[in-house]
């Protein structure tokens, strides 16, 4: 019983930090679509020309969606696109923004809390599996 509620636990936990990671990234996705606007001049037209700035976000958008097939899969890219987005928004430019490193730092951390509960889902279910042999 003891392993069924700590599987139980694991869905849970990777529920919660899906739907962490879909919320974030629509918002992320909003913000970028919008924040650049103005530089271009408001209108459609203006969303048009910054659109290139939420591509980042929409793939991760879209990896969010293979989550439930591929959770291990999924997990360990999104490790390497938050590790690869801290590099490009932190160290590639002139500015480095706290809140921007902590919230590239945050899709790490995510990403690995996905891995960890996708691995230790998997080897309750060889077990499970071993002990009904």
């Amino acid at each position: 019983m003891e392993a069924k509620n700590q599987l139980k636990i694991l869905y849970t936990i990777r529920k919660v930090v899906t739907g962490l990671l879909f919320v974030l990234a629509i918002l992320l996705l909003i913000f970028s679509f919008i924040s650049g606007t103005e530089t271009y001049g408001s209108g459609l037209q203006g969303f048009v020309q910054n659109s290139p700035n939420s591509l980042p976000w929409l793939l991760l958008l879209i990896l969010l969606f293979f989550v439930k097939r591929k959770p291990i899969w999924t997990a360990l890219l999104l490790i390497l696109f938050g590790a690869f987005i801290t590099y490009f928004f932190n160290f590639t430019g002139q500015n480095f923004f706290l809140s921007t490193f902590v919230l590239c730092l945050s899709i790490i951390f995510l990403g690995f809390v996905l891995l960890f509960t996708g691995l230790a889902i998997k080897q309750h279910q060889r077990n499970a599996s071993s002990e009904n042999s």
